[in-house]
């Protein structure tokens, strides 16, 4: 009994001696929850000098996104380069990206593919899919849909649920295997159900059309409406219309236009065209006749021909129903909608990622027992002496096998640990 209190008076002042050192990985991910951005540049930064690949992904992140004000995509690239060429796929995949974009230097594009092939010979997960995306478009490699399948399967046999979506797109289409409605949708529901919105909407797609299942246009509206609140704007339109159909749920054209107007302001033409029919219907909204020729001229911007088609017919059938004083106002107002999409912000969709979510076990590991004061070394990902010897004394204070080895059981423990620690974060800083 004295010596489990010995034990655990150790490991308390183990915490207390080695915390303050690992404090600022907390301490920045607290400042991005408040809004900071900044401040948690300036508690990552020297870590991430050091050789912290995580830190250095996610300062690129920083600066990637905008966060920091005007995205960087320079620097962005510069700390995505550093955690890459030291084998952290996700970094390899984000600098393959700028570089497709023209970020980054040309003379930069083929290295940072050959990171994105090496991270996935490596076994990065996410790497796979990307590798796999510029395979299935011919994007600084072979254009090639058998290798593309081949790796989002590889990818999504390890879990990935991007590799997942990317699969079952390929059954879906007849992409590089043969055209498979019934593994598509197996693979669609593996993908949506650990949460990718496209996925989602897809399998709704299935289910309201009865492909590869049988018709089911409950299960649709399910689907629909998980991806609609994720965002997904197709999918919110696709959920309006069920509501404006009656399809599977009671009419109800309020709830359509509630879907159909998110849609439109994030910019989907086809959320446009429906939002105009209805203000010139008054369908679940008042009349007016303005407002809808002013949501058919956005739609008639769309990259969607029919959709662009069909807005240009419908702006002209109104226009010429317009006295000059409604035309005149009907105008003005749609040149005010077209100058607030061009000024809004448009979203990036980068930003930092938690340890774990890099897929990189060995950098999780060493961030883990460092937050929890076992590990005082860089986190490189590469799993040494250092490494070895804090791991045996987290599993011996854990109650489990001390072999040194980095497996399920240890990170599943690391994970329960981690969490707990994590939630102790903010109350930390409490007075008492």
């Amino acid at each position: 009994m004295v010596q489990g209190l010995r034990r655990a008076a150790l490991v308390v002042a183990l915490v207390a001696l080695t915390g303050v050192a690992r404090a600022d990985y907390a301490a920045g991910w607290i400042a991005l929850e408040r809004g900071d951005p900044q401040a948690a540049l300036a508690a990552w930064r020297a870590d991430a000098e050091a050789g912290d690949l995580d830190l250095q992904f996610n300062i690129g992140a920083l600066y990637e996104s905008g966060a920091l004000g005007r995205p960087d995509y320079g620097k962005a690239a510069t700390w995505y380069r550093r955690a890459a060429e030291r084998h952290l796929g996700a970094a390899a995949v984000r600098l393959a990206r700028l570089a497709a974009l023209g970020f980054v230097e040309d003379d930069d594009s083929q290295a940072a593919v050959d990171m994105v092939r090496q991270a996935a010979e490596r076994g990065s997960a996410e790497a796979m899919v990307a590798l796999g995306a510029a395979h299935e478009a011919g994007r600084g490699v072979p254009k090639d849909e058998a290798r593309a399948v081949a790796l989002y399967r590889r990818a999504a046999e390890l879990g990935h649920q991007r590799g997942a979506y990317g699969l079952a797109r390929a059954y879906a289409h007849g992409m590089g295997v043969a055209r498979d409605l019934a593994e598509a949708e197996r693979w669609y529901r593996r993908a949506a159900e650990a949460g990718v919105p496209e996925a989602q909407n897809n399998l709704g797609y299935l289910y309201e059309h009865g492909q590869g299942v049988a018709p089911d246009p409950a299960r649709a509206l399910e689907w629909y409406r998980r991806a609609a609140r994720s965002g997904l704007t197709i999918a919110q339109v696709n959920l309006g219309m069920l509501y404006e159909a009656g399809t599977g749920v009671a009419r109800d054209d309020g709830e359509a236009v509630r879907w159909f107007r998110l849609a439109a302001r994030q910019g989907d033409g086809a959320g446009q065209l429906r939002l105009a029919l209805h203000y010139a219907n008054g369908l679940g909204v008042e009349r007016d006749a303005t407002f809808a020729y002013a949501w058919f001229d956005m739609a008639a911007r769309a990259a969607e021909r029919a959709v662009a088609a069909h807005a240009v017919h419908a702006r002209a059938l109104l226009a010429a129903r317009l006295t000059p004083e409604e035309l005149a106002l009907a105008v003005a107002r749609a040149g005010d909608l077209w100058l607030a999409f061009r000024g809004r912000r448009v979203r990036s969709g980068v930003a930092p990622v938690p340890t774990e979510a890099l897929g990189f076990n060995e950098l999780f590991v060493q961030r883990g027992l460092a937050l929890l004061g076992y590990y005082g070394g860089t986190v490189d990902g590469i799993a040494g002496s250092g490494t070895a010897r804090a791991v045996r004394a987290f599993q011996g204070d854990a109650g489990l096998a001390v072999d040194g080895a980095i497996g399920e059981t240890l990170l599943a423990a690391l994970r329960r640990a981690v969490a707990a620690r994590e939630a102790a974060w903010d109350r930390s800083r409490s007075p008492i």
